[in-house]
């Protein structure tokens, strides 16, 4: 999972599909599903061209200009997408000691025919087992990160990346945004953080409570206790971080703030 992390913003910024622009070459990396659900279909492996288009004698100008446009394109496609595979594949086999992927070695071909989202894939089952198991001890851990979380819009990134990594780990058995909407609204309950959220979100109609509408919620609840924080100079978010500028008014004296922390309940005290 970390190597995929470090590959996806590299392979995100390299130009490639020039004819289209549908695809990107985080499809070499990518969960087949994943990548259909973000790109409206599966990536296409560009086709190698020949040297020169195929067009017809009584082309005319622009006819042939469009033509020729297009296979410049397509070629330059298909040199980036080989470069980068072949690249990308002997990056993943020269961090990995062999004996994680011997098994994946053709007699033949040796790893030049090993794609290398297969290779990831295999590393991962190889190296850290994809069972439910660890799923479940992902939700666990999701059931406490409100604790180390800054504020709702961290919050709510570290529960989704979360979820990206139950994919990685099983993509049979992940983590739905269901399970993230029940481990928040527990979170939000028990800390008390942002009871007038608490009460908007439980009043609305069960149709409509979902992990969309939490998120809008509890950033909105969230955006509104800074802006009332900065007005007033205390602490606002997730442990009650304070807010410090030197034309807001003065926050309260030591020994006052102390009595209003004793007095309330913040994410960071109920584990």
């Amino acid at each position: 999972n970390s190597l995929r992390e470090v590959l996806t913003p590299i392979l995100l910024e390299i130009p490639f599909d020039e004819a289209e622009g549908k695809h990107s070459l985080i499809g070499l990396i990518m969960l087949r599903q994943e990548y259909i659900d973000e790109h409206g279909s599966a990536f296409v492996t560009p086709k190698r061209l020949g040297a020169y288009p195929s067009v017809a004698d009584d082309a005319k100008g622009p006819v042939r200009a469009k033509l020729e446009a297009e296979h410049k394109a397509k070629v330059a496609d298909w040199v980036t997408f080989a470069t980068v595979e072949r690249e990308l594949r002997h990056f993943i086999l020269d961090t990995f000691d062999e004996t994680w992927y011997m098994e994946l070695r053709d007699a033949k071909h040796f790893y030049t025919k090993v794609k290398p989202r297969d290779l990831l894939d295999h590393l991962q089952g190889e190296c850290l087992g994809r069972h439910a198991v660890d799923v479940l001890q992902l939700t666990d851990l999701l059931r406490k990160c409100h604790v180390e979380a800054a504020g709702i819009n961290e919050y709510i990134n570290m529960l989704e990346y979360g979820q990206r990594q139950s994919i990685w780990i099983d993509e049979s058995n992940p983590i739905t945004d269901g399970t993230l909407l029940n481990i928040a609204t527990v979170a939000m309950l028990r800390t008390k953080q942002f009871p007038r959220a608490n009460e908007e979100y439980e009043a609305k109609a069960e149709e409509d409570k979902n992990w969309a509408t939490w998120k809008k919620t509890y950033k909105k609840a969230q955006g509104n206790e800074r802006v009332q924080a900065a007005v007033s100079g205390n602490g606002a978010g997730f442990g009650g971080a304070a807010t410090t500028d030197d034309n807001l008014p003065r926050a309260a004296p030591p020994a006052q703030q102390g009595a209003q922390q004793d007095e309330a309940v913040t994410l960071t005290d109920i584990e």
